[in-house]
């Protein structure tokens, strides 16, 4: 909570501070898609799809002289996408059938495939410096901050645990969930362009990759950082203007 206040503090800060010293500040609405997935150096065999998603909000474009802006976006953004990947390590069994009435603990393997998705709803900040070739075309940069705003990380399991010859036991279809460990706060970089249709009207493309895991730090079951890495693509629509071109 403490960083959410910080960062959501620092945001309208900027918004007045380039209010002020800016040559004009514009807004509107913009919205498109998300296509990507969380994204980490994959186990050999894993396969998985990309996941599509809706992504809408506000804008506030600040112009700082003729080639530069700095422009700000609150954008509602569903990330996802599925998997199925082997999974493989050292685990303990209990054995209590033996010899019935008494308690073993085995040192073994296990070894099997999760079948699983992420269905994430975020609401990203991106703060863009905007860097103007001419009336029609823009690059565009700068740092994504994503606030959590409901996680979806689960599916099944298929395991077999001790020897693959003769296992001590097997599940199959064994739900798992690692929602509660997806960090509510992801940092990363965005870059793209943008080209204007019409004086009031943008479409603009951009690739975001995340700078952290979407993991919590200490999540025992994940030794690998799962970055977000998203294209987007929007269209903008400006309500207001109070700056001459």
């Amino acid at each position: 909570m403490k960083t959410s206040l910080i960062i959501t503090g620092t945001l309208l800060l900027m918004l007045l501070n380039l209010r002020v010293f800016s040559q004009g500040l514009e807004y509107g609405l913009r919205g498109g898609f998300n296509a990507g997935t969380p994204y980490g150096k994959a186990e050999d065999g894993s396969t998985g799809k990309p996941g599509v998603g809706p992504a809408f909000g506000l804008y506030f474009n600040a112009q700082l002289n003729f080639k530069w802006q700095v422009q700000a976006e609150f954008l509602y953004s569903k990330k996802g996408s599925s998997f199925r990947t082997p999974v493989s390590g050292d685990t303990i069994y209990k054995d209590t059938e033996t010899n019935p009435g008494h308690t073993y603990y085995w040192h073994t393997v296990y070894n099997g495939w999760v079948e699983g998705e992420y269905d994430n709803t975020y609401l990203d900040i991106p703060v863009l410096f905007i860097y103007r070739f001419n009336p029609k075309w823009n690059i565009m940069f700068g740092p994504q901050f994503s606030y959590l705003l409901e996680g979806d990380n689960s599916g099944t399991a298929d395991i077999e645990v001790g020897n693959p010859e003769n296992p001590f036991t097997t599940v199959e279809d064994e739900p798992f969930d690692q929602s509660e460990h997806l960090k509510t706060w992801d940092y990363g970089v965005i870059v793209g362009g943008k080209y204007h249709i019409t004086h009031k009207m943008d479409i603009s493309l951009t690739l975001s990759s995340g700078l952290v895991s979407i993991y919590e730090k200490n999540y025992k079951y994940l030794d690998k950082t799962i970055r977000n890495i998203y294209l987007r693509a929007t269209l903008g629509f400006r309500i207001s203007r109070d700056r001459e071109e």
